[in-house]
């Protein structure tokens, strides 16, 4: 039956360069924690005719046409390492072919959601939405099947085949589409097809390593917290809040002393100058911190002690990686953390010897970038000085070089065109304030508000802005003022893209993570080693600057620096 099944046409597979295959995980939910693998279903095409099967787990026992048999684990692996295998949705698939079956990653995967992504805007980009827009019409039993998942568990692998199979049929099937209209329209993605895998095979190696989690550092900080979390309680009971995150219960206590609230959210609570409403603030951030990372982070690392989250390797509109199912690109590890349950700075703890994870961030790159791709020479020979640019701007529009902050934010709102009344919101002070911060940066950058303007006007008429690779980040209903923002972000990503492919090369195996514009690596515990290593780091983020960024070469900007930190305690 294994013989049957590799021999596609005339060709065995893996030896054609035209040979490929679909595959979907059938799960019993989203979530890895609490969730598992029930099969997996593969569609091809032997000579044109559309064939599939689904492969049960944990018996192993398949159906393909007419026969029933089984493979080995070691042959479905094997039999996935075909010149291109296609999923929708690499990062989720992969992380449930590597747990459950030990699939390495993977060097020749199309993604279909990735594909989709250069070809029109999309409101969403779920298998059934992409198959229903660009293929045909879906049948109803699929379509009501696909409502049916969290239900999948309570069936046979007989009824479930059926829908498993349609699915790797469906993504085969988009993909024939997509490619040909990606073909047709000469789409940029078929110009960095090549770079764009080696980026994903990257991210899922990250995924395989994982990071490591300091599992007795989360349980004592789960207790710690669990009775910081009683003592708050103890005082506010006795005034009529018996349940913190309840919304009636915090309400009522307002109403019951004058207190106006516009809502029971964080934001609006810390506004509020009442003590008991803070002991609620800190109730909720000490629920949240084991809640929503310590005790997740408990169950998902259970596995081997590693953490291995779901990257997504172009997951944001703007093409940046992203994770999911935990978030680990959220969780809060800045070392002065204000927020009851404090810094997550403790959850990760190295168990190479000699080696401890740090991150290493770029420094003002975002700003760097705007002023180039705006062409704003006042704004590049300001950045030219070398001096902090955001010290420098404050000293020069106020005079004041403690306005930092203010700055900063001035710079970075009037880029991606923030107004008055969200700045207010954003960072305090009345809407009349915050119009005098913005309009003293535009006024003395004009030129950045232009290009800004210009990139918001393109957008209007083609919907989609470029970013430094050529590639299009496609808007579907969304306002075209951030448009300069996506040109930023979006370029940024492309940037850390090949960024972390160098960094890889150089010093293999280190990588485990990116957090916007930092990489999160494993580093030498000695300082002068360490130093070295930032100092490589820092050296191949300039270069691919220089080879990437359309006219920094010529520019007066000063080449892009790092600043590291450590990622554990």
């Amino acid at each position: 039956m294994v013989n049957e099944l590799l021999r596609i046409g005339d060709d065995p597979l893996g030896v054609s360069d035209s040979v490929t295959m679909s595959c979907d995980c059938e799960t019993t939910g989203l979530k890895w924690e609490d969730s598992r693998l029930l099969g997996v279903s593969l569609a091809w095409r032997d000579h044109e005719r559309m064939q599939s099967c689904y492969l049960a787990l944990p018996t192993g026992q398949m159906g393909l046409f007419a026969m029933d048999g089984s493979l080995t684990r070691l042959e479905f692996i094997d039999l996935l390492k075909v010149r291109r295998l296609v999923l929708h949705n690499h990062a989720f698939d992969y992380r449930w072919l590597w747990r459950s079956l030990g699939v390495p990653p993977l060097a020749h995967v199309v993604d279909t959601q990735h594909l989709a992504k250069h070809i029109q805007p999309h409101e969403k980009l779920d298998l059934l939405t992409l198959y229903r827009i660009h293929v045909a019409t879906p049948s109803p039993a699929w379509v009501a099947m696909k409502a049916r998942r969290g239900s999948l568990e309570k069936l046979s692998a007989y009824d479930v085949a059926p829908y498993a199979r349609t699915d790797a049929e469906h993504t085969l099937e988009l993909y024939e589409v997509l490619r040909v209209k990606a073909a047709k329209m000469e789409s940029i993605y078929l110009k960095l097809y090549d770079w764009d895998e080696r980026f994903e095979f990257l991210v899922m190696q990250m995924v395989v390593r994982g990071l490591p989690v300091d599992r007795e550092w989360c349980e004592r900080k789960i207790v710690e917290n669990h009775r910081a979390m009683i003592a708050v309680n103890t005082e506010i009971v006795p005034v009529g809040i018996r349940n913190p995150g309840a919304q009636k219960d915090v309400m009522a206590f307002a109403n019951a002393n004058g207190l106006a609230l516009d809502s029971t959210e964080e934001a609006e609570l810390s506004k509020q100058d009442n003590p008991v409403l803070r002991k609620v603030v800190e109730y909720r951030e000490l629920a949240k911190a084991n809640g929503s990372w310590l005790e997740p982070l408990l169950k998902l690392s259970e596995f081997d002690g590693y953490f291995h989250p779901e990257l997504h390797p172009f997951g944001t509109v703007s093409f940046r990686m992203s994770s999911r199912d935990l978030n680990a690109q959220g969780i809060p590890m800045g070392e002065h953390d204000k927020r009851a349950g404090g810094s997550m700075l403790g959850v990760f703890k190295s168990k190479l010897p000699g080696q401890e994870l740090w991150a290493i961030d770029l420094k003002q790159a975002e700003v760097r970038l705007a002023a180039i791709l705006s062409g704003d020479q006042q704004l590049q020979q300001q950045l030219a000085t070398g001096d902090d640019p955001y010290v420098a701007l404050a000293t020069s529009i106020w005079g004041d070089p403690s306005k930092r902050s203010d700055a900063k934010r001035a710079m970075l709102s009037s880029i991606y065109e923030v107004g008055p009344h969200t700045f207010s919101e954003r960072y305090g002070g009345t809407e009349a304030e915050a119009r005098a911060v913005l309009d003293a940066f535009r006024n003395r950058y004009p030129q950045t508000r232009r290009h800004s303007k210009t990139q918001a006007n393109f957008v209007d008429r083609h919907r989609f802005v470029e970013l430094i690779t050529g590639r299009p980040r496609f808007y579907f209903d969304e306002p075209s003022y951030s448009a300069f923002n996506q040109e930023v972000q979006g370029s940024l990503a492309e940037l850390a893209h090949e960024w972390m492919l160098r960094f890889e090369h150089e010093m293999p195996g280190r990588l485990v993570l990116q957090v916007h514009d930092s990489l999160v690596a494993y580093l030498s515990a000695d300082d002068a080693a360490r130093a070295a290593e930032v100092n490589v780091a820092e050296k191949l983020v300039q270069d691919v600057a220089l080879d990437m960024i359309p006219g920094y070469k010529k520019s007066p900007v000063p080449p892009i620096l790092v600043d590291s930190k450590k990622w554990q305690l």
